[in-house]
């Protein structure tokens, strides 16, 4: 087996024999596995299900951000009589909790971590080994109140070959977040104060974050923070995602919707995804079917909205067993609307939601305290097909999802002109058979690489016009008449659209810049001409 697979089955027989000999039961202690994300853990919960002897002997937690912190609480609880405590965790369980009756632990030796690519500019999960100070931390949530066991599920010589620790986030992270900070706390130079940081990142990494905060106007050339940079520091999101906030609200007028799908880009889906179920396995997927407009966002802003709308008119209780109906996360819709209700509160003081971005003065503090405001509970679910602001939506899409792909056949994606990717399983664009979408672009959030699974599968996709594709604002790329083709523009550096009129082309670009100065006093301007290319396409 390569060494990349984690060998389930090897795992399941291994718990097997455990129990069978009264190595792990109700009076001897409990085993604790660590694996490296909830998709792994739950092909293994299927495997001991569905196993003759474990689905018997054994009552299986999981720790995971995933599963309600009611349920995550029986970890530390003795097990049932006649039943082996069997934990499945990621790396949370190394140190920053101890369960007092584990006497076995089965490592991975894997763990996930995410990734920035200095070359294809690209941040992206993976599934690696981790180091050999990890190993050693695990190792010790055994036998910590009697004599345990450790099992290791890689080669001696692997073991040996490991790191002493995993790269530092600095080192592998993007550091726009981390630049913006350094900034707004007035800190001094970027470069120099990330520079003093006990595991420094590379220049390049930093040079990248600068530009990237640049291009979004957070800082001026001499990189001093603008007053659209404070602004952005005040978000709790990527800013790209907060100029798609911020641009839905001042621009549009919505406000209450942007919140809502931004903070769900924040977290990770909502949704119950088993291996086993195949494509589209949630029932509230056949509910709204024909109406997600080919955008995960919009789904899971439906989902989101419908939750509040509970919570907000008919109580927690009701919006608790609608989660439970549509086999929802509890955790995710709680820590969504929360992230939402904040979001909002920010949009509608005087700081956030009326202000003018010409000025140098800084953010008044007591204007962000909260509001009372209601929330919309419609504004997502009453958009029809031609609605001006599914528009307004997918030009805030354009600008939060930094990534564009272009769609192959059935699943398979183009990522840039020689890099293939797939679409997520979990997506609503996910497709068994050929199917022409409406447009062969799509814009994604990010990109998951996990062992067995080659080429990487793009997360969180949007079906977007090529007009919009075209237009992206705060992209880190141009827009450029392609000479050889004559009335074809190159988006992406690498994507060929058209035929487009030199005309368009030129005032797509004014568009562009209007939006990207986020001129308040034009936001007309902006709206009508955003109507007119959602009329007319090519």
């Amino acid at each position: 087996m390569p060494e990349q697979k984690i060998p389930l089955e090897l795992t399941r027989d291994l718990l097997s024999t455990l129990i069978t000999e009264g190595t792990v039961s109700a009076e001897t202690g409990s085993v604790l596995v660590f694996l490296p994300t909830w998709s792994i853990m739950t092909v293994l919960s299927k495997l001991m299900e569905a196993d003759a002897v474990l689905s018997k002997s054994c009552k299986v937690i999981m720790l995971h951000s995933q599963v309600p912190k009611e349920a995550q609480m029986e970890a530390f609880s003795p097990a049932p009589a006649g039943l082996a405590k069997v934990i499945l965790a990621t790396n949370i369980a190394e140190s920053s909790i101890t369960i007092d009756d584990v006497t076995c632990v089965i490592d991975s030796c894997k763990v996930k971590i995410t990734f920035f690519s200095e070359t294809t500019k690209l941040s992206y999960s993976d599934v690696v080994f981790t180091g050999r100070h990890n190993l050693e931390q695990r190792k010790g949530r055994a036998g910590r109140t009697r004599p345990g066991l450790c099992f290791r599920l890689c080669t001696e010589q692997r073991c040996e070959a490991l790191q002493d620790e995993v790269p530092p986030e600095l080192t592998r992270m993007p550091l726009v977040g981390a630049a913006l900070l350094v900034k707004s706390l007035e800190l001094g130079d970027i470069m120099t104060v990330l520079f003093q940081c006990p595991d420094p990142p590379s220049e390049s990494a930093v040079t990248h974050a600068i530009s990237e905060l640049t291009l979004v106007r957070a800082l001026d050339d001499e990189q001093n923070l603008t007053s659209l940079g404070r602004i952005l520091a005040r978000l709790p999101l990527d800013p790209h995602v907060s100029l798609a906030l911020l641009m839905g609200h001042w621009f549009f007028g919505l406000g209450d919707a942007m919140a809502t799908l931004c903070a769900a880009m924040s977290f990770d889906e909502p949704f119950r995804f088993e291996r086993s179920a195949g494509y589209l396995p949630w029932s509230i997927s056949q509910k709204y079917q024909g109406s997600h407009k080919h955008s995960d966002q919009f789904l899971l802003g439906l989902v989101h909205q419908e939750y509040a709308r509970l919570v907000e008119t008919v109580g927690l209780n009701s919006a608790n067993s609608f989660i439970t109906s549509e086999g929802l996360h509890p955790a995710i819709m709680r820590q969504v609307y929360d992230a939402s209700e904040q979001l909002r509160s920010l949009l509608q003081t005087d700081a956030l939601g009326a202000l003018g971005l010409g000025g140098p003065e800084p953010l008044d503090e007591d204007a962000l305290g909260p509001s009372s405001r209601k929330r919309s509970h419609t504004a997502i679910r009453d958009w029809g097909p031609q609605e001006w602001q599914w528009g307004a939506v997918l030009l805030g899409l354009a600008t939060a999802l930094p990534h564009v792909a272009v769609h192959q056949e059935k699943r398979h994606l183009w990522v840039d002109e020689e890099a293939r990717g797939a679409i997520h399983r979990s997506s609503l664009n996910c497709c068994k058979n050929s199917f022409v979408f409406p447009s062969p672009l799509f814009a994604f959030l990010d990109r998951m690489q996990e062992e067995g699974w080659r080429p990487a599968r793009c997360r969180q996709l949007t079906n977007m016009p090529p007009l919009l594709a075209l237009l992206k604002p705060f992209a880190n790329s141009t827009i450029r008449m392609d000479a050889e083709e004559g009335n074809c523009v190159i988006i992406a550096d690498w994507i060929p659209i058209g035929p487009v009129l030199p005309d368009t082309a030129h005032l797509l670009l004014l568009l562009r810049s209007r939006i990207e100065d986020m001129d308040i006093a034009s936001f007309l301007y902006v709206q009508l001409t955003l109507a007119y290319f959602m009329f007319f396409s090519f």
